[in-house]
């Protein structure tokens, strides 16, 4: 690394150097240096508890990764390691992340079990099957929606994607389309 650093270092001397006309411009790239995500499923059903993910290269707060199974959308903050624990709690599908709870899956919820939520202002992370921009109101940080359509829910909600729209532009969408339920 001090050698790339040294390189870094050398090029933008002689490029700044006296003589130099100012019109010509040097592009350099410095290589990021490897950085790997540890994932740590606290009670996994499956058996990999443990994967990491090679982040090299993210910024933090503008990637997300994808955690368990039923998958989560969670925006990395720079982390070298996530614990994490996806199970059902007072007959709800939560996300934990280092014990707090994160995410929801609203797939089984009506309007008024959603409003009944504890601590919406903590979920980050919604996954459903539908968009209902009046249930996702009622989480003031969401920040990752993962939806999970098939070609059934698209055609019954065509509007589908006006809904998406009024969606404030903090939360990003992602679409698991299932195309064997034409």
């Amino acid at each position: 690394m001090k050698r790339i650093i040294k390189a870094a270092a050398t090029i933008l001397a002689f490029a700044a150097a006296p003589g130099c006309k100012g019109k010509e411009r040097i592009a350099i790239s410095i290589p990021h240096a490897e950085r790997k995500l540890i994932l740590a499923n606290e009670k996994p059903f499956f058996p990999r508890p443990v994967t990491t993910v090679d982040v090299t290269g993210w910024e933090p707060g503008k990637e997300a990764v994808l955690l368990g199974e039923p998958f989560y959308r969670y925006p990395w903050q720079g982390e070298d390691s996530i614990r994490y624990y996806i199970g059902y709690e007072d007959e709800i599908w939560v996300l934990k992340v280092e014990g707090k709870t994160v995410g929801v899956d609203l797939a089984s919820l009506d309007y008024d079990e959603v409003s009944r939520l504890a601590n919406c202002e903590q979920i980050i992370a919604v996954r459903d099957h539908d968009v209902y921009t009046n249930k996702l109101k009622l989480f003031p940080n969401l920040r990752m929606l993962t939806l999970e359509l098939s070609g059934y829910t698209l055609r019954k909600n065509p509007l589908l994607f006006e809904e998406l729209k009024k969606l404030p532009d903090r939360v990003e969408v992602y679409l698991l389309i299932d195309i064997g339920w034409w």
